[in-house]
């Protein structure tokens, strides 16, 4: 609606991109639309984001999603983990944070969790996160997958919760195993903030945000095995996992500092206001995604 309104107005508009469309009709039609004089600007949250329209590079500019550096400050958040659930301070905690949907790639979790187990007990593998109204089952069924498989309660679902970080603050792996391409997953940026290492599918923008080797480790969606071998890489090696998650707090600090990310995407408003025709009236904003 903004970007019709921005045409009939004569106004200029920019949208800001959080979703990949892929080779579909949405991607098609969005690529078109983009196309129009009313669109000035796209802002995308990653450089996978911004490849939703190869008609008008000119146009996008990547900005990361950004985080609160002092909210999610590794020396002031509490964590809640350990003490809600009898964990022991030598026990090493894996976590998940996010929607519990097909593609974010549970199951490629759980069958990792059982190689894991396989070879070591003292893991903890804790889910963080609700299910959609329609994906309720879904919820149910890992749930029960958990009870009758050979996880013997080491893997735990705490439902949806409003504040992540004490469970962030917690774990010692954050893991991100989805099976389709995610654009900039926010618990990504949230668990480097809180110095937390990720291993991660190699898909979407999840690359953009891990170095393999430096923060983190990529590996291929869908394949429990590389996600098994990566979590074991990582919790047998504990100055490994130190390093990795003092570089995680440096790579949220120099790329996904909130203020900066407000102080750019400003920057992109004032130049486009700046380009427009002095008369052009008010300005406007659209989300696209």
């Amino acid at each position: 609606m903004g970007t019709v309104a921005g045409a009939v107005c004569g106004t200029p508009v920019i949208w800001h991109c959080r979703t990949l469309y892929g080779k579909t009709f949405r991607g098609w039609f969005f690529n078109r639309l983009a196309r129009s004089a009313s669109v000035a600007r796209i802002v995308a949250v990653s450089e996978a984001c911004a490849e939703n329209f190869p008609s008008v590079k000119e146009k996008v500019q990547v900005v990361y999603n950004g985080v609160d550096l002092v909210s999610f400050n590794p020396e002031t958040v509490q964590g809640c983990v350990r003490r809600m659930y009898r964990i022991g301070p030598d026990e090493v905690v894996l976590g998940f944070v996010g929607r519990i949907v097909e593609w974010k790639g549970i199951d490629t979790l759980l069958s990792a969790m059982k190689r894991v187990l396989a070879q070591r007990k003292d893991v903890v593998l804790v889910v963080v996160g609700g299910s959609p109204q329609r994906s309720l089952d879904l919820l149910d069924h890992y749930r029960r997958e958990v009870a009758n498989g050979r996880y013997s309660g080491r893997v735990l679902f705490t439902g949806f919760r409003t504040d992540v970080r004490p469970y962030l603050k917690d774990m010692d792996v954050t893991l991100v195993p989805s099976v389709a391409p995610d654009p900039c997953p926010r618990s990504v940026i949230e668990s480097l903030a809180l110095g937390t290492p990720v291993v991660g599918s190699a898909t979407g923008g999840v690359p953009e945000l891990i170095r393999d080797g430096y923060n983190g480790f990529l590996v291929k969606p869908n394949d429990a095995s590389g996600l098994a071998d990566a979590i074991l890489r990582v919790i047998e090696n504990r100055e490994l996992r130190r390093r990795m998650g003092s570089a995680a707090r440096v790579s949220a600090v120099q790329g996904h500092d909130a203020v900066e990310v407000a102080r750019r995407i400003q920057e992109i408003i004032l130049e486009t206001l700046r380009a427009s025709r002095p008369h052009a009236g008010a300005f406007r904003l659209a989300l696209s995604g």
